[in-house]
C-alpha cells in the first residue's frame, strides 16, 4: 500500500466517516451534481470506503493477530500499523 493515502489514526478515521456521510447525501440526491461531478465524487467515496475497511481490518489484526492469515487467504488488504 505504499504510496497510497491512508487513514493515519482514530481522528482521521472519524473525519473520514463524517466526510462520507456528507458526501453520501449528495450522491443520493439526483439534483445536486452533474453526471461528471457525480462520477468523480463516487470514485473518491469508493476510494475512502476501501481505506475505512483496510483501517478496520488493521485494527482487528492488532487485537487478534491470527486474523492476518484469514485476511490474506481472503485476498483483502489490511492497513499495517507500526
Amino acid at each position: 500500500m505504499s504510496g497510497e493515502r491512508q487513514i493515519r489514526d482514530d481522528e482521521g478515521y472519524e473525519k473520514t466517516l463524517k466526510w462520507m456521510v456528507k458526501q453520501s447525501k449528495l450522491l443520493l440526491d439526483p439534483l445536486t451534481l452533474s453526471p461528471a461531478q457525480r462520477k468523480e465524487l463516487q470514485q473518491k467515496y469508493d476510494f475512502w470506503e476501501q481505506r475505512i475497511h483496510e483501517y478496520n481490518r488493521g485494527q482487528m489484526v492488532l487485537l487478534y493477530p491470527e486474523l492476518r492469515k484469514v485476511y490474506e487467504a481472503a485476498g483483502v488488504k489490511i492497513q499495517n500499523f507500526e
